[in-house]
């Protein structure tokens, strides 16, 4: 018998349901799927009512008998979804599974003696396979035949794993994926497992003194959240805009590569002008747009006179146009994760508003602030698996192979100051602001506001200590944590 839960169902409540079926003498297993989660019943089920399980609460979608033998495995019994069996290795979890990656076992019918067994370790693993196997006993019908080494063989198959293991300490490179994207980049993508214990601490203890950023979740919700944490440090790009202007800064040598690439992209898009003067291009071309200076790219966006209804708006020239041309450049349908990770900011809204600015702005203010990494830590929840990608990339421009992944040291303290306010509010004055709005409300003036308070408070921790007690205190579905440099933007 199986009782299906309803995809909002929280935590608490499976747990709660789990209890109380537990009070009626059979062992509940907890299967969470990628659409709802499943509540297996073992045991003696012929006594129990599913009309009376329905009612233990409104959660339960459904409750079904499975009358197929061999219950655990069988998918009636997970709601029709295939099963996902971790198996603990020194290395890590593997995964087996109907959609997941065949897993390749190899090793020879009978261990034979030590030198053989270590060395077709070494070949298995080098082939890729996750798994030695051997025959340690091999019984037979007549006395007098080959029987295996038994226990002695069982320490040369320990021996092996020893050193397997060893090895393992330093990367092992377990992937090497090559393709072009849509704009004309080679890519040659490198995958490394790692330990999914510390995938993520490396990152967030990085991100106190180097730029990058960490997306993680510490919620569990089937098919929605829990299921992917991206995290990277020293990013060879960086896109920022302000206003109508953008900049596109390489942070090291690798960026420098990717520079003149993403300046010719750019140059094709009349919607782009210059700021200042026109340096050559590699090669002698010249851009009509950007000012060139030597480890980064800045242009603008080119005002229009034409009138966009309100189902265009999207389509007027903005900004957004440099994200779009350097996610075309660097798209493909071979990678998922390859991307722009950053920040955006409020005053984008002003990209397709034509509305005055009544406060004042910092001249250094930033509106979008976007990463292009090349080295990317996964973690996958589900699957109890971490890997790191690494990039390289190849244009008509050059290579970033052999260039160091290195980027500039930041102290996270700053200039060390101390607030001279608590709030940029005074006592009342912010819920004056809401009681305002309200009117507005009331009279159809206004759809939707977003009203802000600052608050300043001293702290000499660091921001990854920050991170992590603010989501030991916070159940928050997801959290992210950045270093743009000027400041660290966190939220859990």
């Amino acid at each position: 018998m199986i009782v299906v839960m309803k995809p909002d169902t929280t935590t608490l409540e499976i747990e709660r349901v789990s209890q109380e079926l537990q009070s009626c003498n059979i062992t509940p297993e907890k299967i969470v799927g990628t659409h709802a989660t499943v509540i297996g019943l073992v045991g003696d089920t012929a006594a129990l009512n599913p009309l009376q399980i329905q009612q233990l609460s409104r959660f339960i979608e459904k409750v079904m008998r499975v009358d197929k033998p061999f219950k655990r495995v069988a998918l009636e019994f997970r709601n029709g979804e295939p099963s996902t069996v971790l198996t603990e290795t020194p290395n890590g979890f593997v995964a087996f599974g109907q959609n997941l990656p065949i897993v390749p076992i190899a090793g020879p019918c009978s261990v034979e003696n030590e030198e053989m067994i270590l060395e077709t370790a070494r070949r298995v693993k080098a082939a890729g396979a996750k798994f030695l196997r051997g025959g340690a006993y091999k019984p037979r019908t007549s006395p007098y035949s080959f029987q295996g080494h038994g226990e002695e063989a069982l320490r040369w198959l320990a021996k092996a794993r020893e050193t397997t293991s060893i090895w393992r300490e330093s990367p092992m490179i377990f992937d090497t994926y090559c393709y072009t994207t849509k704009g004309g980049v080679d890519v040659s993508r490198y995958s490394t497992e790692t330990l999914i214990e510390i995938a993520t601490d490396e990152v967030l203890s990085c991100l106190d003194y180097q730029r990058g950023g960490l997306l993680t979740s510490s919620y569990e919700y089937p098919g929605r959240y829990k299921r992917w944490a991206i995290g990277f440090v020293n990013p060879p790009l960086e896109v920022f805009t302000s206003d109508r202007s953008f900049t596109i800064k390489a942070h090291n040598e690798r960026g420098m590569v990717l520079l003149p690439f993403l300046a010719e992209c750019l140059s094709k898009r009349s919607q782009l002008q210059a700021v200042q003067g026109t340096p050559p291009l590699h090669g002698g071309a010249c851009l009509d747009f950007v000012n060139w200076d030597k480890d980064q790219i800045t242009g603008s966006v080119r005002p229009t006179e034409r009138f966009f209804s309100e189902e265009e708006r999207s389509k007027q020239p903005s900004v957004f146009r440099v994200v779009r041309e350097i996610l075309s450049a660097f798209d493909s349908s071979e990678d998922d994760h390859l991307g722009l990770y950053g920040a955006f900011g409020y005053d984008l809204v002003f990209q397709f508003e034509s509305m005055p600015k009544r406060l004042k702005r910092s001249p250094d203010q930033r509106d979008m602030l976007l990463y292009l990494p090349d080295e990317l830590v996964i973690v996958d929840y589900y699957l109890q698996r971490a890997f790191r990608l690494q990039y390289e990339f190849e244009t008509k421009y050059g290579s970033t192979r052999g260039l160091s992944r290195s980027g500039e040291v930041i102290n996270y303290k700053g200039k060390c100051l101390t607030p001279t306010q608590s709030s940029d509010h005074e006592r009342g004055e912010y819920a004056n602001q809401v009681e305002k709005a309200l009117d507005y409300f009331s009279r159809g003036d206004l759809f939707e506001v977003v009203p802000s308070q600052s608050f300043f408070e001293a702290c000499d921790k660091s921001p990854a200590k920050l991170f992590r007690t603010l989501q030991q205190i916070n159940p928050s579905p997801y959290a992210f944590i950045f270093n743009l440099y000027q400041i660290t933007l966190s939220m859990v």
